[in-house]
């Protein structure tokens, strides 16, 4: 509906009632289904799109109201508006950014929540099998990868250092076998897929591990910025809350100055070995 503000700029003549668009999404939902295959095989038939790779994501999307009603519920939101209701949006997008599908979910679903009925869907509707999944450390745990092993679709996911296991920091964190190839430092290891850490279910995945040193130097850029502007609040060294506070949420809190924060020097030094 944003761009009906903007209808003057497009190469038609948009002669249509902004009511007339919110009828006609009863209809477009009603069909949902339908228009996506459509616009799924006309991209295909004009592109060479690749139709294997899909990039798999969640957004939320906030509501302004006073009544809590249907899948409009409060949950984690991106925005920042947790006091809001809203709704969890899965989307899978091409190598290109073009959505392919998406599907709504409770406001209160987790990102970990959504994957396997997605997918599941998507299989359905577009009558595709040979495909790969591509998501960030959100959507990577146990229980999706051994979904995505047991219905053979490949996958490739981010994973948080700080959540692996001791051997596996063990070996990311070596100076051994890596390998210097297009800027940056890597190096790979096959493990069995577990659930447990005993019930191996016949399919191995393979560790990549990456590291950037133009990444690290950005890193340490973006961290020393921040750590100029932290001391430029300070007061006998220590920066108080009342400068560390949001403008907006200042108005919810009695804030007497005198409750102060540190840095923590020893968790920057770790941040910058990782």
């Amino acid at each position: 509906m944003s761009q009906y503000k903007n209808k003057s700029d497009f190469i038609n003549d948009i002669n249509v009632k902004k009511s007339s668009i919110y009828n006609y999404l009863d209809v477009i939902f009603e069909n949902k289904n339908s228009v996506l295959v459509n616009l799924f095989q006309k991209i295909n038939e004009f592109t060479n799109r690749n139709n294997k790779v899909f990039h798999f994501d969640n957004t939320t999307v906030y509501f302004e109201s006073f009544t809590r009603e249907g899948i409009r519920k409060n949950g984690f939101s991106k925005d920042g508006k947790h006091n809001e209701d809203q709704v969890v949006i899965a989307m899978a997008v091409d190598e290109n950014g073009i959505p392919i599908h998406y599907k709504v979910f409770p406001g209160n679903t987790a990102d970990g929540k959504t994957m396997l009925s997605f997918v599941l869907e998507l299989q359905s509707i577009y009558k595709i099998k040979d495909i790969i999944i591509v998501a960030d450390r959100g959507i990577n745990n146990n229980a999706n990868l051994r979904f995505l092993e047991q219905k053979g679709i490949k996958y490739i996911f981010q994973k948080r250092l700080d959540t692996l296991s001791i051997g596996m920091k063990k070996f990311i964190l070596e100076d051994k076998h890596y390998v210097f190839r297009d800027e940056m430092f890597w190096k790979e290891q096959i493990v069995e897929s577990v659930w447990n850490k005993n019930r191996f279910n016949g399919k191995y995945r393979k560790w990549c591990v990456f590291f950037s040193p133009g990444k690290k130097t950005l890193d340490k850029l973006k961290r020393n910025n921040f750590i100029d502007k932290l001391n430029k609040k300070t007061v006998n060294g220590e920066p108080p809350l009342s400068s560390l506070v949001p403008e907006y949420k200042k108005k919810y809190m009695d804030i007497d100055g005198k409750t102060v924060g540190k840095l923590n020097w020893e968790k920057i030094k770790k941040k910058e070995s990782e």
